[in-house]
């Protein structure tokens, strides 16, 4: 008698790899743990951007840019120029060099994964696209970010001035 597996044997065990494979896949749910990391990331982002923002108030009186121009992070203010660039050439057209090294952009930063800033009179609002959307992170409560759109999570002194 020779020892050994026969083919029924070796199905069974590679059946039963692929349904534990696929039970693990669907736990894990690495998609949508690629999702959260980047909405951290724009958590993040926007955080900060609104301190080197408040940061430029405090020393000018004013916010930065252009009174009502809508500013998005996929669109420099030169075609060729990149936009993270903090010195006025960069997403937002005002030189922010001395508030942060580089503008953040979208970890995606294409279609309506984009940051937008703008400005009216002496408030401004950014806001950013989540992927997660979490209900109670984008409400008017205390929890959430206290904007009012549903689908942006917003960040600065009057989270009315963009829309969705």
């Amino acid at each position: 008698m020779s020892k050994g597996f026969t083919i029924v044997e070796l199905a069974i065990v590679i059946a039963v790899i692929g349904v534990l494979y696929a039970v693990t896949l669907w736990a894990i749910q690495p998609d949508l743990i690629k999702k959260r990391g980047r909405d951290a990331v724009r958590i993040t982002d926007l955080g900060s951007l609104e301190s080197a923002i408040e940061n430029y108030v405090a020393d000018k009186g004013f916010p930065p840019d252009v009174i009502g121009a809508l500013r998005v992070s996929d669109i420099p203010a030169s075609p060729s120029a990149s936009p993270a660039l903090a010195n006025g050439n960069g997403w937002i057209f005002q030189n922010l060099g001395g508030y942060v090294e580089k503008l953040p952009v979208d970890p995606l930063n294409n279609g309506a994964s984009i940051y937008r800033y703008k400005r009216v009179g002496k408030y401004y609002e950014l806001d950013a696209s989540l992927e997660n959307n979490s209900p109670q992170m984008l409400n008017t409560g205390k929890d959430g970010d206290g904007g009012n759109s549903s689908t942006r999570f917003e960040k600065g002194t009057d989270l009315t001035i963009l829309g969705d």
